[in-house]
């Protein structure tokens, strides 16, 4: 994948051309003096964790998803993670 044009606007803005359209972007104030939109950049370190899963989509399409077990506990899956769900505990599991 070739690498998306920057255009600087001004101090303040650059344009990046997404999908066909020109989105212009504001520099953060730290970043205006010496960011170099062809230079690289050091990725953070971030560590991501799921604390809880939100939503349930209980349309035609994604099937029959949504199954009480005998414990009473109720286990379904949103987008890519699977949910079991203690309405007693108000606890969730997910994986």
């Amino acid at each position: 994948m070739a690498p998306r044009a920057i255009n600087r606007i001004d101090q303040d803005t650059v344009e990046i051309n997404i999908r066909g359209r020109d989105v212009p972007l504001r520099i953060p104030p730290k970043y205006r003096e010496d960011w170099d939109p062809d230079g690289e950049m050091e990725g953070v370190d971030v560590n991501f964790g799921l604390q809880w899963v939100y939503g349930y989509r209980g349309a035609e399409d994604s099937g029959d998803n949504m199954h009480l077990l005998p414990t009473g506990e109720i286990v379904y899956y949103i987008a890519s993670v699977v949910v079991l769900y203690n309405p007693d505990a108000h606890v969730i599991f997910f994986s």
